[in-house]
């Protein structure tokens, strides 16, 4: 977990959710993230009736800049799937 702590540190990028705070009680680490109201990625496709062709691509965009960005920082990220996309 630390380490996914200072990764979120050290990014600065519109494409990735910030890192406002990070608290520890007792056994338990708190991180508050920056508020995104339309949820994941999963989320939103399943709520969609359909998905045009444009949306899809500035998705598909957005998503390759920050992993982009990521890859610029030495970072992987080993975990990409619906869910940890966030719109």
């Amino acid at each position: 977990m630390s380490n996914e702590i200072e990764i979120l540190r050290m990014t600065n990028h519109e494409g990735i959710i910030k890192l406002l705070g990070v608290f520890e009680e007792h056994n338990n680490i708190y991180l508050i993230l920056e508020y995104f109201p339309e949820g994941d990625l999963f989320d939103f496709i399943k709520n969609q009736k359909y998905l045009t062709e444009e949306k899809a691509q500035d998705l598909i965009k957005d998503f390759f800049l920050a992993l982009s960005y990521l890859h610029s920082l030495n970072v992987i990220h080993r975990d990409i799937k619906p869910e940890n996309l966030l719109v």
